[in-house]
């Protein structure tokens, strides 16, 4: 299957967002993104090309994590939000590749689909050992 016609099942559901259940590192995750930023912890999310699932994104956010409801942004060229003192925390390598090169850190969240696919049974630790070293070296 191609990345388009797996995209375009996804976008096909107008279920498949909302229905969507946290990751169970989820929580452990974000977890260690405030410990680190306290309340400056943001939501950013590409678009899906059915405007329908982009909603259904938006209503995920709402119901699983009501407090990051207004705290999200969707586009899809994440760079844009990088700078000197800004981290992404991301799944997809080719996302935290460009954030670094437009001057801002980032960090990949292990997941089977990435370069860092040996070490996803770790992830909130890795992402909070990561998120403790940058906040380091400011």
């Amino acid at each position: 299957m191609t990345d388009t016609e797996f995209w375009a099942q996804i976008d096909a559901r107008a279920d498949f967002w909302p229905g969507l259940a946290l990751t169970a590192d989820a929580a452990a995750i974000l977890q260690a993104c405030e410990s680190i930023a306290g309340p400056n912890v943001y939501l950013l999310t590409s678009p899906p090309l059915n405007p329908v699932a982009c909603t259904g994104k938006v209503q995920w956010v709402r119901d699983k994590l009501p407090s990051y409801y207004r705290k999200l942004f969707i586009g899809s060229h994440k760079p844009a939000f990088a700078h000197g003192g800004a981290v992404l925390v991301d799944d997809y390598d080719g996302n935290v590749d460009g954030f670094r090169a437009a001057g801002g850190r980032a960090v990949l969240v292990p997941r089977q689909w990435n370069t860092a696919h040996h070490l996803a049974g770790e992830a909130a630790g890795v992402v909070h050992a990561t998120l403790k070293r940058l906040k380091e070296q400011l």
